[in-house]
């Protein structure tokens, strides 16, 4: 008989409340003056979240100072890559709201960006977005692009690695010039901006965002690629990576703890461990667990069961700051047929008194076909809001 491989499902956390819509995505702002050549390769998609208020949102609500926006270059060659730094803060204290985007080349508070057009062409607009929608906007200083062209550039592009808004593949795509001497890249060293490092071989390269602090609405991460061939020559390639923190979101609006769910299993064992992990200061206590039990194969996907679980169930209760804590195997907590889904809703407390909740679930996955026992199923999910 072949060996089941179970998996999890993808989380589902349902917050009321969070300023999360769909997935994932940008602020809804005015539309910034891009520059009018289009990008070299397109952006990640973009992230959305609950429409902000047309500006003035609120009139009680100042608007975000911007210091300082700079170019790396005032002179640069068509599609040559170059970097804008801004520097912004609010009068009111709530820097920790602010989202600021440079028109479609990305967010952050340095961003890589081109310019296809020569002479003065358009610059992009830099928009900083604040608490209650408020905006302040500012454009790039002027660049002048030559006429010439770069030899060879790098550019990186990146997607979410199984519908996990905080788990990415980035790819490094070498684009050269028709006249550019033969370059073939041995080595990708990437940099993740997150003082965490990798070297690939091919122009890919995956990483984990979850343990990121979440102390701000979003967090930005300048993310780099040296791409290197035998002889030493290197070309270098950049991407700016904004990511909507919804811990802080819950924390501030609703005074609330996310409670996170991350696989800890390579996908080839039937055992199935989790590590849940929160962003918050204080240690977390595991309370009250309740297991729902779901049927995914009839309209409406009906509850068949729920019950009250100990805590203990889970391997563990206490979820200090931090990584967080590894459950034990809750394999036994699978069910017991396909199109079952089980649905772990925790509730806790933090040291401080604070509230704190999260979502996991566990499913049955396909049987394996016969002689395909060592075959890795889809890899497991985490909670995520």
């Amino acid at each position: 008989m072949p060996r089941r491989a179970f998996y999890l499902l993808v989380p589902v956390l349902v917050i009321a409340g969070l300023f999360l819509l769909g997935r994932s995505g940008h602020p809804t702002i005015p539309p910034p003056v891009a520059a009018p050549a289009p990008r070299a390769a397109p952006p990640r998609p973009p992230r959305l979240i609950a429409p902000a208020p047309a500006s003035p949102a609120d009139p009680g609500l100042p608007a975000p100072i911007i210091d300082e926006v700079r170019v790396d270059k005032t002179e640069v060659c068509r599609g040559e890559e170059n970097f804008a730094t801004v520097r912004a803060h609010t009068p009111d204290g709530t820097d920790a709201h602010l989202y600021v985007r440079l028109g479609q080349e990305g967010a952050g508070y340095r961003v890589p960006f081109r310019l296809q057009q020569t002479g003065a062409p358009a610059m992009p607009q830099v928009v900083v977005q604040g608490r209650g929608g408020v905006l302040a906007q500012a454009p790039l200083p002027q660049v002048t692009v030559k006429d010439c062209e770069v030899e060879r550039r790098l550019v990186i592009s990146a997607r979410d690695v199984d519908g996990s808004a905080d788990h990415l593949r980035f790819t490094a795509t070498l684009q050269a010039a028709a006249a550019a001497r033969p370059f073939v890249a041995t080595s990708y060293r990437w940099d993740f901006g997150d003082a965490h490092t990798a070297v690939t071989e091919a122009g890919e390269a995956s990483h984990r965002y979850d343990e990121r602090s979440q102390d701000t609405r979003f967090s930005y991460f300048l993310v780099t690629v040296t791409a290197a061939d035998a002889e030493g020559h290197s070309v270098r390639g950049a991407y700016a990576l904004d990511l909507v923190n919804p811990a802080f979101g819950e924390l501030v609006r609703h005074g609330q703890v996310l409670i996170f769910a991350a696989p800890e299993d390579d996908g080839r064992s039937a055992a199935v461990h989790l590590r849940l992990r929160h962003a918050y200061r204080e240690p977390v206590r595991v309370t009250r667990v309740t297991m729902r039990e779901v049927a995914t194969d009839q309209p409406g996907q009906p509850m068949l069961a729920t019950r009250e679980l100990l805590p203990a169930s889970l391997g563990m209760t206490e979820l200090p700051p931090g990584p967080g804590q590894l459950t034990g195997d809750l394999a036994g907590l699978r069910p017991s047929r396909q199109h079952l889904t089980r649905i772990f809703e925790l509730v806790g407390q933090a040291a401080d008194g604070k509230p704190a909740h999260g979502t996991f679930s566990l499913s049955v996955a396909p049987a394996l076909a016969a002689g395909d026992d060592e075959r890795t199923p889809n890899p497991s999910q985490g909670a995520s809001p």
